[in-house]
């Protein structure tokens, strides 16, 4: 990520990278760590579409002060009667939205959120 970011413009000094964490809840742990020790006020958070309710629950828990970025919006229009029927990109859609909810439900009687 650091890499397109230089690509696209962003200096990679003006990056404080994180490469310890295992899942979003560590990552916003460690984040927090290491924005504090670079004195960083405020962040975007980048994810995907699918991953922000979570994500921004999270580091909000955590105390970091962000702007959400969502990315990678798999928002399509429907047009013909073929796109109203089962597929396999429509199970793969479903099986990210339940996996969200999923980590959402379990996040939050973990006391993550």
């Amino acid at each position: 990520m650091a890499n397109i970011l230089e690509t696209m413009g962003v200096p990679r000094s003006a990056l404080i990278l994180e490469s310890e964490s295992r899942n979003t809840f560590e990552n916003a742990q460690y984040s927090k760590k290491a924005l504090e020790a670079a004195g960083a006020k405020r962040i975007v958070l980048v994810t995907s579409s699918w991953h922000m309710r979570r994500s921004a629950a999270i580091f909000k828990k955590a105390g970091i002060d962000f702007t959400p970025y969502a990315v990678d919006t798999l928002m399509e229009y429907f047009g013909v009667p073929g796109d109203y029927l089962p597929d396999a990109g429509a199970l793969d859609n479903s099986t990210r939205i339940i996996r969200e909810q999923i980590g959402y439900a379990v996040y939050r009687v973990l006391g993550r959120l």
